[in-house]
């Protein structure tokens, strides 16, 4: 099985007041390209498909663009909503990219097995992906806790409720499926590369994941949110 890998497009962002969209589109075209070249059973989008919560209509036409190129090429995906989406605006297109073979997981549902998705690939075989959009901190550690407890107790805090996400989602691995988890977040470790927002470049204060909470059952994992 094929499955082609990426995340955080940034549509729309500017570069010192210059939009950065049209060079952006460009490297979605040669991706979109990539995964026909090279027969691409799936792909996933691990969030931050825009670089804003409010998109412009040249941001969206470059994403939508991608997916109906996808749609061309007989290629499925599954998208997951990263910090910088809009998780309801991703929702509210999810029906119309299902018909061009695109599955979208934008909010946590009350049960994590509602996140799990499948993909009949052409070659016979099944795809489960555990999808995890982000999750805010402040969603996850609430207001009064992080009122109550210190910065190591909020951490503490988050990757329990993170490693509980992610066992639910392991449960849904399938016996003989190619499984996946995909999720928009930081591991242990995570090494920035500059291009992130400043707030993120200091990740020795950042509410991260253990690598031992993975799903050990996962033989791939396709994260976003650094990079």
């Amino acid at each position: 099985m094929r499955v082609l890998h990426t995340a955080d497009f940034h549509a729309g962002r500017l570069l010192k007041g210059y939009d950065r969209t049209p060079e952006i589109h460009d490297a979605l075209i040669e991706i979109a390209g990539l995964a026909r070249s090279e027969k691409a059973d799936a792909v996933l989008v691990s969030g931050d498909l825009f670089d804003t919560a409010n998109p412009s209509a040249g941001a969206e036409a470059a994403v939508f663009d991608f997916f109906l190129r996808l749609r061309d090429a007989g290629i499925p995906g599954i998208v997951i909503a990263g910090n910088h989406d809009s998780a309801a605006r991703l929702d509210s297109v999810a029906g119309l990219l299902g018909w061009v073979g695109i599955q979208v997981v934008a909010q946590p549902t009350p049960d994590p097995l509602g996140m799990v998705r499948r993909i009949e690939t052409k070659g016979g075989e099944t795809l489960t992906v555990g999808a995890l959009p982000y999750l805010s901190e402040r969603r996850l550690v609430k207001a009064a806790e992080l009122l109550q407890q210190d910065l190591g107790g909020q951490r503490q805090k988050y990757r329990e409720y993170m490693g509980f996400f992610l066992r639910r989602l392991g449960e849904g691995f399938g016996a003989g499926h190619v499984n996946m988890l995909m999720a928009h977040t930081t591991i242990d470790g995570a090494v920035p590369s500059g291009s992130e927002r400043t707030f993120q470049l200091d990740l020795t204060n950042a509410y991260t994941v253990s690598g031992l909470q993975l799903p050990p059952g996962a033989q791939y994992v396709a994260l976003g949110h650094i990079h």
